[in-house]
């Protein structure tokens, strides 16, 4: 056993050799109805008492007890003690020993050797009918499995009985597995006889989809009246728009709406909303946004009341009107250009002239000027009468006027018309 070698590892060569003279003891006794088993508890201790109890078990639990045997074991000098066991009432063979040493469960062995002879087993052969009976050697034994054997017997009744109603029952799971044998040819009936309607009801799902399909397009007819009447970057395109109803058009960037009054704003009687600019006549409306006011048509005109920002309308209104005048004052400026053109033409041709002409007279004019100047001027009281006349440019001395009677105010200019300086002196 393991318990008996891990104890002989401490002992010496002597106390080796005398423990296995004590296992083949063992060996040779087990054979019998005898069982010895050899304890020896650590630390070493001689000549002392132990209470054990040996149970012969066929689980590790401990729970299911073939032979349990209560002893009082007592070490000798070298603490080692042994109890020799009857095992004659073992009927079979245990698979564990459980140890209990001082009343608590020391350790359970599953180490164990044969136990019973196989001539406890050995039945006679010479008996060739086997009935009710099993002839063995033990006459103990023998009483014992003829109990078996009528017990299983009588068990065999019961699972005959068992066997019956379960034939029973396949026959009536055999007749329900027929009854839905012939619930699956009316099933397939059914199933073909769907499948047949399929086909009718696919052909009339095609004929009411065509149908459908017409009735929508239709409508989609009477509704836009042109597939055609904005295009994908939302800018309109051709076709008409008949707009009975109150709602929005979105993502519309520029619509180009013919005959606005009659078509439109006639069809309207709701409030317009501007969410951006607009243009009205070539004429760009920022922040359009801002203009809320109400569209109706009234007596064949459209009427658009302006309810907030007034001041606005009015001065649109106001360049309309004077868009007129604007268009006939460039009418007319295109009509005069010819002519303007003309006069700009002769005068450049004779600018050269000119220029020349000025620089001849340069001298001349200068002279003319200094005539005129000594004429006009009275040096002694320096008081300039009359219109004073420069057809040259001209330096004049700085004349004090302090102290003098009055104020001078005058106005100096350049008559291009004249090519002349005026002086106009007053005061």
């Amino acid at each position: 056993m393991r318990k008996l070698r891990q104890e002989c590892s401490g002992i010496g060569l002597f106390r080796v050799v005398l423990l296995l003279l004590i296992f083949t003891s063992i060996a040779v006794q087990s054979s019998a109805v005898s069982y010895t088993i050899y304890v020896k508890p650590s630390p070493r201790q001689a000549s002392t008492a132990f209470n054990y109890v040996f149970n012969f078990t066929t689980d590790s639990a401990c729970t299911n007890v073939l032979l349990s045997n209560k002893t009082t074991i007592t070490t000798d000098s070298e603490g080692i003690g042994y109890v020799i066991l009857n095992i004659s009432s073992l009927t079979q063979d245990p698979r564990y020993l459980c140890e209990y040493r001082g009343g608590a469960l020391r350790k359970v062995h599953s180490d164990l050797p044969t136990l019973l002879p196989a001539s406890k087993f050995a039945l006679n052969t010479t008996n060739q009918t086997l009935n009710n009976k099993i002839n063995v050697i033990n006459s103990t034994l023998k009483q014992r499995i003829d109990l078996i054997n009528t017990t299983f017997i009588r068990s065999n009744a019961t699972l005959t009985s068992q066997l019956i109603a379960i034939f029973a029952s396949n026959l009536t799971s055999a007749a329900k597995i027929n009854a839905l044998v012939v619930n699956n040819v009316s099933a397939n009936l059914a199933i073909n006889a769907l499948r047949a309607s399929n086909a009718t009801l696919y052909s009339r799902e095609l004929a009411d989809n065509a149908t459908l399909t017409q009735k929508i397009i239709a409508i989609n007819n009477s509704i836009v009246n042109r597939d055609n009447w904005i295009n994908s970057t939302g800018d309109r395109v051709t076709g008409n728009f008949n707009y009975s109803n109150k709602g929005n058009i979105t993502n519309v960037n520029k619509g180009v709406i013919t005959n606005l009054w009659a078509s439109f704003v006639g069809a309207i009687n709701s409030i317009i909303h501007f969410l951006s600019d607009i243009e009205l006549s070539g004429h760009k409306i920022y922040n359009a946004s801002q203009i809320n006011s109400t569209a109706f048509y009234q007596s064949g005109k459209a009427v658009l009341t302006t309810q907030d920002n007034s001041s606005i309308w009015t001065k649109i209104t106001g360049l309309l009107t004077s868009n007129v005048t604007n268009t006939n004052k460039i009418a007319a400026l295109i009509t005069n250009n010819a002519t303007a053109n003309s006069a700009i033409s002769a005068l450049r041709t004779s600018n050269a002239t000119l220029y020349a002409r000025e620089l001849a007279d340069n001298t001349t004019q200068n002279t003319a000027l200094n005539t005129k100047l000594n004429s006009s001027v009275n040096t002694a009281n320096p008081i300039i009468k009359g219109n004073l006349n420069l057809t040259k440019n001209v330096t004049l001395d700085t004349i004090n006027v302090m102290n003098r009677t009055g104020q001078i105010k005058s106005k100096i200019y350049y008559d291009e018309v004249d090519n002349r300086l005026i002086i106009q002196v007053t005061g």
